[in-house]
């Protein structure tokens, strides 16, 4: 059966969604405040120009995603995945929230096309190296301050930064929706 408890956590993720949706930077990624060019010398990129919204709208924007990301809150996308997959559960919720999930793990372990250190970083490392070394906490400041000396290509790393960003954004809303679906069957 499913209790108040789970439903109220559902319907908890779904509001908090909003901050995120409806937050300045995503309002700057729709006025196209995200773009990336490269300047090349034959095969050799000299100079990636990156457009992003400004670190102030990032970090608030970081305020919220922490709620979706961090498993020490009860709305993370990890801990929903157990109510999700809970026994009573109807099957075509547990297989959209999963197929949902799995497409973001998926997409957060392939890796960039720029090497750091002779190895090519996962998006899930770039990711972590810029919350943790730039924004939110100094556990990563070292694998950061790498990315940013690396001249030539931290813009890229700055660029796939963002696009990690967006596809968090793309994921939660599709869960809003799975939640909506949640609501609906369960919420009587």
């Amino acid at each position: 059966m499913i209790n108040n408890s789970k439903l109220n956590t559902i319907k908890f993720f779904n509001d908090k969604s909003l901050k995120i949706v409806d937050s300045e930077y995503v309002r700057n990624l729709v006025d196209g405040k995200v773009s990336m060019s490269l300047k090349r010398d034959g095969y050799v990129v000299v100079d990636p120009e990156v457009t992003v919204p400004d670190n102030l709208y990032i970090e608030s924007f970081l305020l919220s995603l922490r709620f979706f990301i961090q498993d020490n809150e009860d709305i993370s996308i990890r801990n929903l995945s157990k109510i999700y997959n809970d026994v009573d559960v109807e099957q075509s919720l547990k297989k959209r929230f999963n197929d949902s999930r799995n497409w973001l793990l998926k997409y957060l372990k392939c890796k960039c096309f720029v090497e750091q250190d002779g190895q090519c970083l996962t998006r899930l490392q770039v990711f972590e190296y810029f919350i943790y070394g730039e924004f939110a906490h100094s556990t990563k400041k070292s694998e950061f301050e790498k990315l940013k000396d690396n001249k030539i290509y931290f813009g890229i790393y700055r660029y796939t930064f963002n696009e990690v960003l967006l596809m968090y954004i793309k994921t939660i809303k599709e869960i809003v929706a799975i939640n909506e679906d949640f609501i609906r069957i369960y919420g009587t």
